[in-house]
């Protein structure tokens, strides 16, 4: 169960409630008005969050992982697999030590529960990148 997609809500309820409940101070102008105004403005947010953000974030981190599996030595042990073939083709693209799928895997996963997001989008990006990196490989 995925509480935090209740705690959420509820606790935007509650606090909403206590707001107009207790009021701090006397209103500007009608709530309905700015209900409507702020849930347009948050929805456009969350809207450009999840179609520019995450997929930028997505891509800065599988950056970041490539990067870190040439620079730091035990991670290149691994990575060294990839790049010790002496015929680049194609198949060199899928050629990887299995610790460093491992880590990958697990570093993917970290980076699904930080930023969020479901199985398809991120299987569909990684086919993406995996298609270009062998054709990248290849030529």
């Amino acid at each position: 169960m995925n509480y935090p997609i209740y705690i959420i809500p509820l606790a935007f309820l509650a606090l909403l409630a206590c707001e107009r409940l207790f009021p701090l101070r006397k209103p500007m102008s009608r709530f309905a008005a700015r209900f409507v105004v702020n849930a347009i403005v948050s929805a456009l947010a969350l809207t450009v969050a999840l179609i520019v953000v995450k997929p930028v974030a997505t891509g800065v981190l599988q950056r970041v992982t490539e990067r870190a599996n040439h620079a730091w030595p035990l991670l290149w042990r691994f990575h060294n697999a990839h790049h010790i073939d002496p015929d680049l083709d194609v198949t060199t693209a899928v050629r990887f030590h299995f610790v460093e799928i491992g880590c990958s895997a697990a570093f993917r996963a970290v980076q699904v529960a930080l930023i969020g997001g479901h199985l398809w989008p991120l299987s569909s990006m990684s086919s993406s990148f995996n298609s270009t990196h062998s054709f990248n490989t290849a030529t």
